[in-house]
């Protein structure tokens, strides 16, 4: 990005520059004619409802729905007795759910765990993983950015892990502030 210069080496402008703005979306003429008369310009937020997407027996693990799928290995991982139960589950598997997250966007997991005793989870969306493992009892939350491998979302075990989840729950986070064009 060059202001005041034409190709970043030869500095042909000669004068006053002020009140520079660099938008992350093209600006109609409507728009530019409003930033510079005085005009206030509208905002609104978008994309911040915080919608839980996991809920239900699905987010108390009360059963298996179909909404989960266990994923195979050493050891087990099971939905049983209202917790997603990792019994000395080897790293990389876990519990699947399918068309869940989309790329680019950002999400929050919460969920409690109880009797730890091995390893530690993470939770993973399209080919991204938290940048956090959690390895103890009591409730936790992990953030990450939804990459582009596909839509997939995974609670995964690293390392050989033995410990009881419940109570998840997955939302998307953040805001975007957007012109709303009504002047």
């Amino acid at each position: 990005l060059y202001i005041g210069s034409f190709d970043g080496t030869n500095y042909n402008f000669n004068g006053s520059i002020g009140g520079v703005q660099i938008w992350n979306k093209v600006l109609d003429a409507s728009e530019v004619k409003e930033l510079y008369s005085g005009k206030s310009v509208s905002y609104e937020y978008k994309g911040a409802n915080n919608t839980d997407l996991v809920t239900g027996d699905d987010s108390t693990f009360a059963s298996n729905t179909g909404f989960w799928t266990l994923s195979g290995g050493t050891g087990t991982v099971s939905i049983t007795s209202g917790v997603l139960r990792f019994d000395e589950k080897q790293s990389g598997w876990g519990a699947k759910r399918q068309n869940l997250v989309t790329a680019g966007k950002a999400y929050r997991a919460t969920f409690t765990i109880s009797n730890y005793s091995a390893g530690s989870i993470k939770v993973y969306g399209n080919g991204v993983y938290s940048s956090t493992a959690v390895s103890s009892n009591g409730t936790h939350s992990l953030e990450f950015v939804a990459g582009n491998a596909n839509t997939d979302f995974w609670i995964n075990s690293i390392g050989t892990t033995t410990l009881d989840l419940d109570d998840f729950t997955l939302v998307p986070i953040g805001a975007v502030a957007e012109y709303d064009g009504t002047g």
